[in-house]
């Protein structure tokens, strides 16, 4: 039996958890996972869920399911509002000045897309910037494909990043995944303002705080520092990105 998986909030027909790195939302037909969140989610639970979006499965962080049929739909068109806001926060290679807000917009597989950069903190000696990113839609890959287009990859991307780059990080700092963590969410719903944010994850975190930028990351963001009060878990072994 899985340990049950934090919930960062709830309400009569939805729910958001915690999801760890390595996990995936749901099964694909590519996928061969055991465990996977929704599942997993929904015999914590004891109840049928549905995922409302996915994070990539070497991320961590927020994600939203319906936990009532009735209200999917309603749930989904919610969340695809302009009032809703999903902040993630990367680490990515390169610089970057410190208090830029940076637009990016170009097409992700021919489709509009668009992602709000605020750089919180930048470290000079390792070339590496920490960086709030606001998705306005929600295309595949598309924080990462949007910032690798600049020349700031998100470190630990096996796919759009720099292999020589994540090995120095994984050898030298312990990042061993994907460095992206969908940090909150916040969405308008049947008269109600959903919100649930969740803390970094103790890997990722671990690997922040060892950096000289964590202290201007905290100082530009102080909630970055919220913790867990226990450890959160992992699917038994974690399987590989």
């Amino acid at each position: 039996m899985n340990p049950p998986l934090p919930i960062l909030a709830r309400g009569d027909h939805w729910v958001v958890a915690a999801k760890p790195p390595r996990l995936l939302v749901h099964r694909t037909a590519m996928s061969t996972d055991r465990v996977v969140m929704l599942q997993w989610l929904r015999d914590q639970l004891g109840t049928r869920v549905a995922a409302m979006h996915r994070i990539d499965r070497p991320a961590s962080g927020c994600v939203l399911f319906a936990t009532s049929e009735p209200h999917r739909r309603p749930l989904h068109e919610a969340l695809a509002q302009d009032s809703t806001e999903k902040h993630y926060l990367a680490l990515v290679r390169g610089e970057l000045p410190v208090g830029d807000s940076i637009v990016l917009d170009g097409e992700v597989d021919e489709k509009e897309a668009r992602t709000d950069v605020t750089v919180l903190a930048s470290q000079p000696d390792l070339r590496c910037a920490l960086v709030r990113c606001r998705i306005h839609t929600g295309r595949f890959h598309q924080i990462r494909r949007h910032l690798a287009r600049i020349g700031r990859p998100i470190l630990g991307d096996s796919k759009h990043g720099d292999t020589r780059v994540n090995k120095q990080w994984r050898d030298q700092h312990g990042l061993t995944r994907l460095a992206l963590h969908a940090w909150s969410l916040s969405l308008d719903f049947e008269g109600e303002r959903i919100e649930a944010r969740c803390p970094l994850w103790p890997d990722l975190q671990r690997v922040l705080r060892a950096q000289p930028l964590w202290a201007d990351a905290i100082a530009a963001e102080p909630l970055l520092d919220e913790g867990w009060d226990e450890t959160p878990p992992w699917p038994g072994r974690p399987p590989a990105d």
